[in-house]
């Protein structure tokens, strides 16, 4: 397994991972409004977690005004490996010094608030959705 940072040549490969983990996008919603060579400009670092040639894990940090927001989404069949904290790891290479990170994570998910509470994030704010 590699982890590769993606730019604009091979911004394709964001595409070939959300269709390959359509599962994993019910609680990682950050592409049902935007396409992928549409943020990639906002974002500090975009990564791609490669195995045989396929990706199966993402992760970014996207810059929104001075806000930093962090996102992970790991393949259903690759869940539970370790893969979340490999990434959490690369990003944090990238993180700007002095800068809050945020993120949004659905309540039920229970691996993804660990791997999280893991990395030293806090629960801070309730998010609330009405989608009626």
């Amino acid at each position: 397994m590699e982890i590769i940072r993606i730019n604009y040549q091979n911004a394709d490969l964001v595409y070939e991972f959300l269709e390959y983990c359509k599962e994993s996008l019910e609680t990682f919603r950050y592409f049902d409004k935007r396409k992928a060579e549409d943020v990639l400009k906002d974002h500090i670092v975009t990564l791609l977690a490669m195995y045989k040639g396929r990706p199966i894990g993402y992760a970014h940090l996207d810059r929104d005004g001075e806000k930093i927001w962090l996102g992970i989404c790991i393949a259903d069949k690759y869940r539970g490996l370790g893969l979340g904290t490999k990434l959490m790891k690369e990003l944090m290479e990238y993180r700007p010094k002095g800068k809050p990170i945020l993120l949004t994570v659905d309540g039920d998910n229970k691996a993804a608030i660990k791997l999280y509470a893991k990395h030293g994030f806090l629960e801070k704010t309730l998010i609330m959705e009405n989608s009626l």
